[in-house]
């Protein structure tokens, strides 16, 4: 970051494959507002904005179906994703770079897309841009489990309910690559929406009440009581 000189910084891992058109895609998405901070595109594997590569078709003829079906809206994100991080000079200008307490990754982009939502700029989704990312290739299993562990506690004591009063506030209730995939391929159902055989028969999620948990066993739902720390067996 400190020896880039563009308008435009992009960091990007290494597991990325780029189509035709990425940087005037890119540049497009920035000059359409000028309050846009950070944005990142749809990937073909990333943590929340994604859509998995159909079947038989190359990069290439994913971006061309994208143009075809969907739109282009730029709609607001809680932060930009890793993977591909899109950032504006002003930006960097304005509050540096990531902070390296994170130590090799992890949470640092997120810390730095909140920055830059509390200094007044606005986070994207390119979508009309459709990245392919193999995603976990950089670290291996094994260190990212480390860097999760060792970096998250520090990041949640920072912006600890953060995004969902954010996400609150602007009035962002959906992840829009749902409609995106569903606008690209009508006949199936969003990856993010599909659940495994087990996730079907069985689940636990918070209940609105921090003290209880919904535990779901074959669609019969119930609410359990969580136990206190210093309860004993």
């Amino acid at each position: 970051m400190k020896k880039a000189s563009g308008d435009i910084v992009i960091m990007l891992n290494s597991d990325t494959i780029l189509p035709n058109g990425f940087c005037e895609k890119i540049i497009q998405c920035f000059e359409s507002d000028k309050e846009i901070g950070l944005a990142s595109p749809i990937g073909s594997y990333t943590a929340d904005f994604y859509i998995p590569m159909e079947k038989s078709y190359t990069l290439e003829q994913m971006n061309e179906l994208l143009r075809e079906k969907h739109q282009c809206k730029y709609p607001l994100i809680y932060a930009a994703e890793g993977f591909c991080f899109c950032i504006r000079r002003e930006v960097i200008n304005q509050q540096g770079y990531l902070d390296e307490i994170y130590g090799k990754g992890y949470d640092e982009e997120i810390d730095y897309a909140f920055r830059a939502i509390t200094n007044g700029w606005k986070n994207v989704l390119i979508d009309n841009l459709y990245v392919y990312h193999k995603r976990q290739a950089s670290f291996g299993a094994d260190i990212r489990k480390q860097l999760l562990e060792q970096n998250y506690p520090i990041f949640n004591s920072r912006w600890n309910g953060f995004r969902q009063k954010y996400e609150k506030e602007h009035n962002i209730s959906a992840n829009p690559v749902k409609e995106i995939e569903a606008e690209m391929f009508s006949e199936r159902k969003p990856d993010c929406c599909k659940l495994s055989f087990f996730e079907k028969i069985f689940s636990i999620k918070n209940s609105n009440d921090k003290q209880y948990k919904i535990i779901t066993l074959l669609g019969i739902s119930v609410k359990h009581k969580r136990r206190k720390s210093n309860d004993r067996n």
